[in-house]
């Protein structure tokens, strides 16, 4: 009982630098941190068939074994480079199309969107990318997108997935996690981005990309 009385008085006669020594760290947790870009998760859950398809379709019992290689070909098939190549070149259209400068959307927040716009603006083929945008189709974007692609160094629309662009390039978008529920026949698919709208469009053309 002495002990407890004694280190309760010597709490007590430095309280002061406790409680200044608290506001000093959270002080220097703030400063340090208050540049840090915000993650924003998005999670998606995929039906295959697969195990449902193999009970359905074969009399005889569920062959687990090809089921399971089944799944890893579908997952395969989402995080494949050509499909997130696809993904990459429709979320810049999308993007594009209907970012906005002043406020924030769905698609794409307005300082990521003045930042992806004046960096293509001041690129060398800069007039040549923005004139494939098609402000009424996102169908018709891509496709000019994808014949003006080239596998060279100076193209625009080729480095902005195979360089190092924080949202489109390949780096990024294989961050995107897929692995399936259990032994059933979902897929659970995630993604982070510091843009909720980049995120959540990631994910979307991903499911349309990967039903194609």
């Amino acid at each position: 009982m002495e002990y407890i009385f004694y280190f309760t008085r010597f709490l007590y006669r430095i309280r002061w630098y406790l409680l200044l020594g608290t506001i000093l760290i959270g002080l220097f947790a703030y400063w340090f941190t208050r540049n840090l870009p915000k993650l924003y998760h998005v999670e998606a859950t995929v039906y295959t068939g697969v195990v449902s398809g193999y009970s359905i379709e074969n009399s005889t019992r569920i062959d687990w074994a090809a089921t399971q290689n089944a799944i890893d070909n579908l997952i395969n098939i989402m995080r494949s480079e050509s499909t997130l190549q696809s993904v990459s070149i429709r979320l810049y259209a999308r993007c594009m199309i209907h970012g906005n400068a002043e406020v924030d959307n769905n698609y794409i927040t307005a300082g990521n969107y003045r930042a992806m716009y004046d960096h293509v603006k001041n690129s060398k083929q800069g007039r040549e990318i923005l004139a494939l945008i098609d402000k009424s189709s996102e169908d018709k974007t891509v496709e000019n997108l994808r014949s003006f692609m080239r596998p060279t160094k100076e193209n625009y629309i080729y480095g902005l997935f195979y360089y190092t662009h924080r949202h489109f390039s390949h780096n990024s978008l294989k961050n995107i996690q897929v692995y399936r529920r259990d032994a059933s026949d979902l897929l659970n698919v995630s993604y982070s981005s510091d843009d909720p709208g980049i995120a959540y469009n990631t994910i979307q053309i991903l499911m349309e990309e990967f039903v194609n």
